[in-house]
């Protein structure tokens, strides 16, 4: 066999240069290319779903997809619709998940290089492809997978936030429907992101800076014309958005995601915790990032090399460096990149929150309406990637050696982000078990993202919402791991995080370690107080809890807790066995549990004392309340009332929200809105008015009163862009040919 020579190897190169060259969609493909490795060395098992502190991967959507949507008050339509979607096509669990990934990082890959080729069109097409694999494939993305962000629906803007960009600039500069239409068709997918109403607020702030500073920077010259098209084009945002946007607008208002935030945590406590440091913002790493990649470093046989990669994560701050002291000959591109630049010291600023020097502005920011919405990193932080490297692809190194030098930097910085390449990510590579200090690996860590959930609990789940009787399910004992409230910690299945079972039931599952009653963590009560047990029930019946699951599968010294306490119940009739596995003993509450809508003479003395609930028992009974005729409204309904009501308590046994109200309606028509107020302690309630006779009651629930007509909005708004865009394009086609 004849060696290979130096002059060979080159030959090998002119050619496959030669095949690029002439070839110029062999770029995108190849890059493409690296995308499915990265998949296929990081496919997740079937059989195995992912779980991990805030994300649970969503579970039988084709089969609870309304419930879904109506959880998210409409807003889910379009998350939800993508896994069904890949559900129907046999991708579920494991298989479904690596689909996903695809779909992210491929996403991802495409959107930039719309972005690159749009705003820097004289790009060279190698350097596009690296650009547009280092913003798919980088340190923050690795965060993203490991954490579990990756599946959130606000992460999907990650995906579509590039390709927008793009597109918007486009028509700033050169305002036209056909460019409006693609823009609109793209944002449309893109408000899956506003399942969580924060992204809306981030969004929002994103393009009125783009905007602003694009008119301050000349990158659009701003019309009279160009204002006007801007406003068409903010009315067509608006009515494609309307399907989740009164419900994402309502909870902002109402606190869920404002400034006043009822959290256990409060917004100064999060901005606190969740600010980074400038330059680990420059970096891609996340405020944790000593449990991150590369500080934590999973590979011991290859030790020696961690320092080298930590190095490598100063690369994104000398490319930052170099294309701000880089000659910009190009007008256009000189002022694409002070506005890039200058959305990007906006954006590390934010995430940096409460670090000098930015504190005191941002803390004036953050108490602005609604801002406190973004006082978590992953929002924000989400557009440092591509900003970072919109200042980075405007720098035009003059030289060959110049040229030499950023590509290479970019590829340096495309392998910084190793696990994705070396790949089984969460299979035999994460944060997760390493740092628990056992078992490298998913099937014998102590605690793992990717999780076997235990088929009684899909069993029970299908018997319990067959039966149209049951209530409410409450679950014990309280399992927190290192006392992090929040968190499903079930370490005989390896569960530790967000709450993977409660999508099973068609009834409410009441997680044990998260507040359900105002902020009281009932189940700790539970397992700390010295009183009678028995002080529970009242609770339990008046927020209609039929059912007491206790999870063996729970940490031991919380199982511990509780044991001879809920022996106690059962010893004196106050819970009754009806069914145990291997990993729960499901409890019947005897006795009268309330209905979830009553009218009764008083409200119940509940609160988070357990003295106070105990001496509440004797005034739960078949004579305390009346269960009205309803007529179910979605999550409200309309209740009969009569003479005999007036002045007594309707409870709806929630808890208590804001975003609930009700009017009675009189037999002549007159609406007379009722107080909304907090009875049995924590639920919601109106105290009746003098009712003269026959009447009704109507309970809404404010932020699904607009989901039908908001859906209707954005069919009909998406239709007429499709209409357009098509119209266009065949007018231009056509005069194209006619020449």
């Amino acid at each position: 066999m004849i060696p290979m020579t130096f002059s060979d190897f080159r030959g090998y190169g002119r050619r496959i240069a030669e095949y690029f060259s002439e070839h110029p969609s062999a770029w995108f493909f190849a890059g493409l290319s690296v995308i499915v490795w990265i998949v296929f060395v990081n496919a997740f098992p079937a059989g195995y779903h992912f779980i991990s502190a805030d994300i649970a991967q969503p579970l039988a959507v084709s089969e609870r997809y309304a419930r879904l949507v109506a959880d998210t008050d409409g807003r889910g339509a379009l998350w939800y619709g993508l896994f069904f979607l890949l559900e129907k096509l046999g991708l579920q669990d494991g298989i479904g998940l690596s689909a996903y990934l695809f779909l992210f990082l491929g996403g991802s890959y495409a959107s930039f290089r719309w972005f690159v080729r749009s705003v820097f069109p004289d790009t060279s097409k190698a350097t596009v492809t690296v650009l547009s694999l280092v913003y798919a494939v980088n340190l923050h993305t690795l965060y993203l997978v490991f954490s579990g962000w990756f599946i959130s629906p606000s992460h999907t803007l990650y995906v579509f936030l590039p390709a927008l960009t793009g597109l918007f600039l486009a028509f700033l500069r050169t305002p036209s429907v056909r460019i409006g239409g693609y823009f609109l068709l793209l944002f449309f997918p893109a408000t899956m992101a506003f399942v969580h109403p924060e992204m809306l607020v981030a969004t929002v702030v994103f393009f009125v800076l783009l905007t602003a500073l694009s008119a301050v920077y000349g990158l659009a010259r701003f019309r009279f014309g160009t204002v006007v098209s801007l406003g068409v084009l903010a009315a067509g945002m608006l009515v494609l958005s309307a399907y989740s946007l009164p419900s994402a607008l309502m909870q902002i208002r109402n606190g869920t995601m404002s400034t006043t935030s009822e959290s256990l945590s409060g917004t100064a406590w999060t901005l606190q915790k969740t600010s980074n440091a400038v330059t680990e913002t420059l970096r891609l790493l996340p405020p944790s990032f000593q449990d991150q990649f590369p500080s934590w470093f999973p590979y011991g046989r290859f030790e020696p090399l961690q320092p080298i990669f930590v190095a490598l994560t100063a690369i994104p701050m000398f490319l930052l460096v170099w294309s701000l002291a880089a000659k910009k000959s190009d007008r256009q591109r000189k002022r694409a990149f002070f506005v890039g630049f200058s959305l990007l010291v906006v954006f590390v600023a934010l995430v940096a929150r409460v670090r000098p020097p930015f504190s005191e502005f941002n803390a004036t920011l953050f108490a602005l309406p609604g801002m406190g919405a973004l006082r978590g990193y992953e929002r924000l932080a989400v557009f440092v990637p591509l900003l970072l490297l919109w200042v980075v692809a405007s720098l035009r190194a003059s030289g060959r050696s110049g040229r030499v030098l950023s590509f290479v930097a970019l590829l340096a910085m495309l392998l910084t982000p190793a696990p994705f390449f070396a790949g089984k990510i969460h299979l035999y590579t994460s944060p997760t078990f390493h740092n628990d200090g056992r078992e490298d690996s998913y099937t014998g860590a102590h605690v793992s993202d990717l999780v076997r959930i235990p088929g009684d609990y899909s069993v029970l789940a299908r018997k319990l919402n067959a039966d149209p009787g049951s209530g409410k399910i409450a679950r014990l004992p309280f399992s927190a791991d290192k006392d992090e409230v929040g968190d499903e910690y079930l370490p005989e299945a390896r569960m530790r995080g967000a709450d993977v079972l409660a999508p099973l039931f068609d009834v409410t599952l009441i997680s044990a370690g998260r507040p359900y009653f105002g902020q009281w963590l009932f189940a700790k009560s539970f397992a700390e107080s010295e009183r009678d047990p028995k002080w529970i029930l009242p609770l339990f019946r008046a927020a209609n809890v039929s059912h007491v699951l206790f999870q063996k599968d729970a940490a031991e010294d919380a199982r511990e807790a509780v044991e001879d306490r809920l022996a106690y119940l059962e010893r004196t009739g106050s819970l009754v066995r009806e069914e145990e596995s291997d990993s729960f003993v499901l409890y019947r509450v005897s006795g009268t549990v309330l209905p979830r809508l009553r009218i009764a003479e008083e409200s119940l003395p509940l609160s988070e004392r357990p003295s106070e609930n105990l001496a509440a028992t004797s005034s739960v009974g078949d004579d305390s309340f009346r269960a009205p005729e309803t007529v179910p409204e979605g999550r409200g309904m309309s209740v009969s009332v009569g003479k005999k009501d007036s002045g007594r308590f309707l409870t709806l046994a929630e808890p208590f929200d804001p975003a609930y109200g009700a009017v009675l309606v009189g037999s002549d028509g007159a609406e007379t809105p009722l107080w909304h107020i907090r009875t049995d302690g924590f639920l919601n309630g109106w105290k009746l008015p003098k009712v003269s006779g026959d009447a009704t009651v109507r309970i809404v629930y404010y932020p699904e009163r607009f989901v039908g007509v908001g859906r209707t909005v954005s069919l009909v708004a998406l239709s007429c862009v499709i209409i357009s865009v098509m119209a266009i394009s065949l007018y231009e086609r056509r005069k194209r040919t006619n020449g």
